[in-house]
């Protein structure tokens, strides 16, 4: 049996940009690879890392996908 090992390090933080509302955006690194992504919705996040670990990658419709800003799935 063959294991392949990745590592990714996420970065999260929450953005205002001088407004009382703001948007929840993040960071990923494939540690070794020297691959970054800068995401501001989870669906971007699993693509990539779906991506780097050569797993064939699902579209997740718009419904599915999580909104970065309020932290909730869309519908």
């Amino acid at each position: 049996m063959e294991r392949r090992d990745h590592r990714f390090v996420v970065h999260v933080w929450f953005e205002t940009g001088g407004r009382s509302d703001g948007q929840w955006r993040g960071a990923v690194e494939h540690v070794g690879h020297d691959r970054r992504l800068y995401f501001s919705s989870l669906g971007d996040l699993t693509d990539f890392i779906n991506a780097r670990i050569g797993e064939p990658v699902v579209p997740v419709p718009e419904a599915g996908r999580t909104d970065m800003k309020s932290g909730r799935l869309t519908e």
